[in-house]
């Protein structure tokens, strides 16, 4: 298990490395996976977190896990603008999103990475991602609505870009402030408020 790097950290914010062709079911890559696994599986539990990219644990190749169980209760104000969707354990060498869909999505998002801040992210409602396996094999889903947005947040890791970077200006702030005002109140209450601002 590795610890998440600091949020200053270089590896956070430059492009990881592409795995290449003859690092596929290779030793170092398998220990890669592993430590990637076992550092979601404390995340996972401790913050009910659903993806980790390489690089926040300082691991510098194009490499994620994602996983979604629905163990976060998701409000059911927002049921109508994304439905959740459990699905098991992704390991994902190389991802890129082949397709996105025009329509385009906002919901509050934070980051384990910098876990003090939450703010309002577009994404896309549905993608194409494609991506290899461990060993190298060609692998291709279509995500929708809570999936597309989490896998979209670790393909943007793995190109240095933090989720604060996509925030609607305004809408950063402190995830205690956004418990007290935002958390339970209507997405678009705070869209007018932020898009006035």
């Amino acid at each position: 298990m590795s610890n998440l790097v600091p949020l200053n950290s270089p590896v956070l914010h430059r492009p990881a490395s592409p795995i290449a062709e003859d690092e596929f079911g290779t030793k170092p890559l398998a220990a890669a996976i592993d430590q990637l696994g076992e550092s979601f599986d404390v995340f996972f539990k401790a913050y009910k977190g659903v993806g980790l990219a390489a690089p926040q644990i300082g691991i510098p190749w194009r490499l994620a896990v994602a996983e979604d169980y629905g163990l976060r209760p998701t409000s059911p104000r927002w049921q109508h603008d994304l439905v959740r969707r459990p699905f098991a354990r992704i390991i994902m060498c190389n991802p890129t999103i082949a397709w996105a869909s025009d329509e385009q999505i906002f919901a509050w998002e934070t980051c384990l990475s910098e876990a003090d801040v939450v703010g309002l992210v577009e994404r896309p409602r549905e993608m194409q991602i494609e991506y290899r396996s461990s060993r190298g094999a060609a692998q291709s889903l279509v995500a929708q609505d809570w999936a597309a947005r989490i896998l979209s947040h670790e393909v943007d890791h793995l190109f240095g870009c933090l989720c604060s970077q996509r925030y609607l200006p305004g809408s950063s702030m402190a995830t205690d402030q956004y418990t007290r005002e935002w958390k339970d109140r209507p997405l678009s209450d705070a869209l007018r408020a932020f898009r006035a601002g």
